[in-house]
């Protein structure tokens, strides 16, 4: 099936309804991916990536299965002011019970006159559906805008 193609409904009717909501769960979990982040709950927000789920942050590490992404997401916070994510939208390509998908990021922290940009960048997803609906299988980060100040 093609990244256009629809999956067979009822009668061999093109299933709209499922793609619709495929591409909403999508979104929202891109989303809680930066609010889970955020609020620090770290074990909720690895429990969006499929237990060998990997997260390639470049120079910031590439850790794979949820105990390592558990550890080096707190090691990066520790080093890091209190961030607020901002998500676009993702696009997204569904094929049966995978996908694919990429959303950008700005990410925000105090500055001494009110929130500053701190940087910006993207992620490229490849995403399956699991029993507990989409899970991120490989996240790859690109950071398009530097660190504040530097």
């Amino acid at each position: 099936m093609s990244s256009s193609s629809l999956p067979e409904g009822g009668q061999g009717t093109p299933d709209r309804l499922q793609l619709l909501e495929d591409k909403l769960d999508l979104q929202e979990l891109c989303v809680r991916y930066g609010r889970l982040l955020d609020a620090g709950r770290l074990e909720e927000w690895a429990s969006l990536f499929t237990e060998d789920g990997v997260l390639d942050l470049g120079p910031f590490g590439r850790p794979e299965g949820r105990a390592a992404l558990v550890a080096t997401m707190r090691t990066i916070l520790a080093a890091a002011p209190a961030t607020t994510h901002v998500i676009g939208a993702p696009t997204v390509r569904v094929d049966v019970d995978e996908a694919t998908g990429e959303c950008n990021w700005v990410a925000l922290q105090p500055g001494s006159e009110g929130p500053v940009v701190a940087r910006a960048g993207r992620h490229r997803d490849r995403y399956r559906r699991t029993a507990d609906g989409w899970r991120i299988v490989e996240r790859r980060g690109f950071q398009d805008l530097p660190l504040a100040g530097g």
